[in-house]
């Protein structure tokens, strides 16, 4: 059963699907149960004192109206302006809180001139990465474009078939190509909405856990895109430039920032999830051969590609 935290009340939880209403719990620690809350009635809070629970909500609920109002008269994300929707300002907290317990600090708050202005040791690279979302549409209008032209020898097809090692028949392909050109088309439209909003939820952080690179919340009302900036290509093209190889150095390839806009596009417009992540074909684990050893139903967490957080492709 899916558990959440209350919005307004911490030591409050949720139990129940996200489309039906929910049961209200607080986790009784000495018994190691989840109990119920009644409206009617006060509870136990962490320090032991019994608890109003209809007057502790309806204290919760002004908070939560004057916070919104503080923040709703700001003009910027970085001074801390989020939504001028009060319904959506919930699920923003929600996501701050939990960005806030995963990142060591945000750096940039969007991708706009105002942002960009401030990046000081960091504009080199922002400012790729900037340009690296404006590379994404391009490309995935491209593809969308050549597959609407019916190319049935597009690289994007053939990968297909390489990946599944099987031809489809007429009505399984056709179904393929129109899932598949419906999910071009919401990221490309996602990215696009990026773009039109100044790049301005476009977000650099310095994420905890130096394996992701990049990150989304599903639940997230402002479809922000997190880079862990100090993972990213761009970051580490500057890098080398700036201490190492001068001008030495070969242009900067947008590649795999461009891989990780486009993956984490797909997450905002498709709903889609995680399961496991996998190098790209030229890395120690070949797409094929890990599919080969997932196909056999081999998801063990002990093997290299299963379930590891790594680049996202």
């Amino acid at each position: 059963m899916k558990i959440d935290k209350h919005p307004l009340l911490p030591h409050v939880f949720m139990l129940g699907p996200e489309a039906a209403d929910k049961i209200l719990c607080r986790f009784d620690r000495r018994s190691q149960r989840f109990v119920l809350v009644p409206d009617e009635k006060g509870f136990v809070g962490a320090a032991g004192a019994e608890i109003d629970y209809v007057k502790a909500v309806r204290e919760a609920q002004l908070r939560l109206k004057k916070s919104f109002a503080q923040q709703s008269q700001k003009i910027r994300y970085r001074e801390g302006f989020r939504t001028d929707d009060f319904e959506e300002y919930r699920g923003v907290l929600q996501v701050d809180d939990d960005l806030r317990d995963n990142v060591r600090g945000i750096l940039l708050y969007g991708l706009d001139d105002g942002e960009l202005a401030l990046a000081g040791k960091y504009a080199d690279a922002a400012w790729e990465l900037r340009e690296g979302v404006v590379t994404a549409y391009q490309h995935i209008h491209q593809v969308k474009q050549a597959l609407m032209l019916g190319d049935a020898e597009h690289p994007v097809l053939q990968r297909f078939h390489e990946i599944f090692a099987v031809e489809p028949e007429p009505e399984s392909a056709e179904a393929l190509m129109v899932t598949l050109l419906r999910n071009i088309e919401d990221t490309g439209s996602e990215i696009s909405r990026h773009i039109s909003d100044n790049f301005s939820r476009i977000w650099l952080i310095d994420h905890v856990n130096q394996n992701v690179v990049g990150e989304v919340y599903r639940n997230d009302p402002l479809k922000r895109i997190f880079i862990n900036l100090k993972r990213s290509g761009a970051y580490q093209h500057y890098k080398r430039y700036n201490v190492k190889c001068h001008f030495l150095c070969t242009r900067y390839k947008l590649n795999d920032d461009v891989a990780t806009i486009l993956h984490e596009a797909s997450h905002a417009a498709i709903n889609t999830r995680d399961f496991f992540y996998l190098d790209s074909r030229e890395g120690h684990r070949p797409l094929n051969d890990e599919l080969a050893r997932l196909y056999i139903g081999d998801m063990s967490k002990k093997k290299p590609g299963a379930l590891s957080r790594r680049r996202k492709r």
